[in-house]
Order: C-alpha cells, then sequence, then structure tokens
C-alpha cells in the first residue's frame, strides 16, 4: 500500500512538472500569438494612459466607446488630451473599468460609457481575456484576484490555441476587420465603416441596473475623488426609433440611473437615439458618421458639464 502510495505520488509529482514545463513554455516560447488582433490594442492605450502626465479625459467602455468616439475632435474641442479605453464588452463592466484605473491621476475626467448597468462583476468571456494579456506582464498587473478566479480555468482552452497558431505559423496574423493596426494613437478604431454589414431593429430593450455594479461604480467614483479626479456617466449609442414608448423607457432608465449613481450623469440617454443606418455591424458598433454624430453629443455634454461647474466654483 505504501509503495502503491509513494508511486502515486512521484506520477502526480511528474504530471505537475510536465504541466509546468507545457504552461511555461506557452508563456516564454509560443505567446504571443494574438498580438495584431484587436484586443492587443489594450497595450497601446495602456501605454497612452501611463504616458500623459497632464490632466486628460479617460473614455470607459466596451466597443461602443471604440468604434464610436473621433477622441482627436473631442481633445480639440475640450482641450484636454483623450485616451480611449473601450474595448470588448466579452471582457466585462469591471475589467473595462479596472484597465482605467492605474492612469488616473489629479484633473482628470473618468467618463463611463457602459451600455449595461446589470452585471455580476465577472468575465463573461474568459479566454478573450487570455487572448487580450496573453504573457505581457505589464497586462497581468491590471487583474485582481477576482479576475484570475475567472480566467485561469480558460486557460487550457487557450494555451491549446496559442500551441497549434505557433505551430502552423498561423499566429499574429491580421484580421481584415478588427486588428490592432485599426486603431489610432488616440484609441479609436478608425477603419472606415460608411455601409452597414446588415440592418438592425430599432426597438429599445430597456437596461436593468443591479447594486453590484452600482455598488462598484460608486466605489470607482470615490477612488476618483481620492485621486482628486473627477468621474462622470455618459451615453451610449442607442438604436431606436423615437416613438413615445422608447423615450419614457430610457427616460425612465436615466433618472434610475442618476438615482442610484453618486458621480454625475451628464447625458440625456435620448440624445444618444440613432436611426438604424448610422450602425455598422452590431447595435452598439457605429458607422464613421455615426461616430461624428455621437462625438458631437459628447463634447455637447462635457462642455454643459465643464461651464456649470466652472461658474459654480467662481
Amino acid at each position: 500500500m505504501i509503495k502503491l502510495i509513494k508511486n502515486f505520488s512521484k506520477l502526480l509529482i511528474m504530471v505537475g512538472l510536465l504541466c509546468g514545463l507545457y504552461f511555461g513554455s506557452v508563456f516564454t516560447i509560443i505567446a504571443p500569438q494574438y498580438e495584431e488582433g484587436y484586443n492587443a490594442s489594450l497595450l497601446d492605450k495602456e501605454n497612452r494612459l501611463m504616458s500623459i502626465k497632464e490632466p486628460k479625459i479617460i473614455l470607459v467602455g466596451n466597443s461602443n466607446v471604440a468604434l464610436g468616439v473621433n477622441s482627436q475632435r473631442l481633445e480639440e474641442e475640450v482641450g484636454m488630451p483623450v485616451v480611449n479605453m473601450g474595448l470588448h464588452g466579452a471582457l466585462g463592466n469591471r475589467m473595462l473599468e479596472r484597465i482605467a484605473l492605474p492612469g488616473i491621476k489629479k484633473g482628470d475626467l473618468v467618463i463611463v460609457c457602459h451600455s449595461a448597468y446589470a452585471d455580476e462583476g465577472n468575465i463573461p468571456d474568459p479566454e478573450i481575456a487570455w487572448v487580450t494579456i496573453e504573457n505581457h506582464k505589464e497586462l497581468w498587473k491590471l487583474l485582481d484576484a477576482e479576475e484570475w478566479k475567472d480566467i485561469i480555468p480558460a486557460l487550457p482552452q487557450y494555451s491549446l490555441k496559442v500551441f497549434y497558431l505557433w505551430m502552423s505559423k498561423t499566429g499574429n496574423a491580421k484580421d481584415v476587420i478588427y486588428n490592432r493596426g485599426n486603431f489610432n494613437i488616440y484609441g479609436d478604431y478608425v477603419l472606415e465603416r460608411n455601409e452597414q454589414s446588415h440592418s438592425f431593429y430599432e426597438t429599445f430593450l430597456l437596461p436593468e441596473i443591479n447594486e453590484v455594479c452600482v455598488s462598484r461604480l460608486n466605489n470607482m467614483n470615490q477612488y476618483c475623488i481620492e485621486k482628486e479626479a473627477t468621474m462622470l456617466i455618459a451615453g451610449y449609442p442607442i438604436c431606436a426609433s423615437k416613438s413615445v414608448s422608447n423615450i419614457q423607457d430610457i427616460t425612465y432608465f436615466e433618472n434610475e440611473l442618476k438615482s442610484r449613481l453618486t458621480c454625475e450623469v451628464i447625458s440625456n440617454y435620448v440624445d444618444y437615439m440613432y436611426s438604424n443606418e448610422y450602425f455598422y455591424d452590431t447595435a452598439l458598433h457605429l458607422t464613421t458618421q455615426g461616430a461624428e454624430l455621437r462625438t458631437n453629443q459628447l463634447i455637447k455634454d462635457i462642455i454643459k458639464y465643464l461651464e456649470i461647474n466652472n461658474n459654480e466654483g467662481m
């Protein structure tokens, strides 16, 4: 019996060493294999975020931000450098917020543009998180213990895929549309999007708001206050007809959000309603023209907020 236990222990040690060798090689030899992908733009976004020393505007959210803002125009109109941290909804609101935290400094405007406020604080697609961070240790530091708990189970699946990409010499390929090279220095996705890939139904589903998300955003607001920065909530693109029922639903959602958050909501969400023709390939991705309309509205909201608060401070 003792001999059996010893042999089993040796087997476990051998398996552990082999696993350690395999995963070690994934992160030292094989990865990265997605360095030209859409999510790899986070490397450039983080570099810009950390390199700007003066007060700046930090845009936070999913791809509705990445494909929905002209940051250069925003920078010129407001007179502050802009960093577009918008990325991928599969990472979840919590991670999208956390990737902005290290760069928040005194005088910054942190503008959160979520399209949903009822998450559970998890990462919806852990494999996408691995594709995003790969073996970039500077990105690993952005995740906390809860997020590591979310993504560790997806490590075997991710590692098998990068091993295949490495062996087949097909890794680090550029997707025709969604690739790192289609982002500009601000973090905007700038590939021209003039025609819809398909049409969308102009129906508005009332976003839910839960306490998990509200509490976390209120904590983020407190973090910004401690950093002497200002956190604001702004609208996201809504593909909906301006019917009475849609407007009532959107107004209800907006008022509910304002009543539960400690930071200011600077947008009237009705102003972010756009017709079907301004959406590209999903109901959150705007065409280039749609992004200009959204940018115009965001500029108005920010300038209005700044004017009111500057006057109150006089």
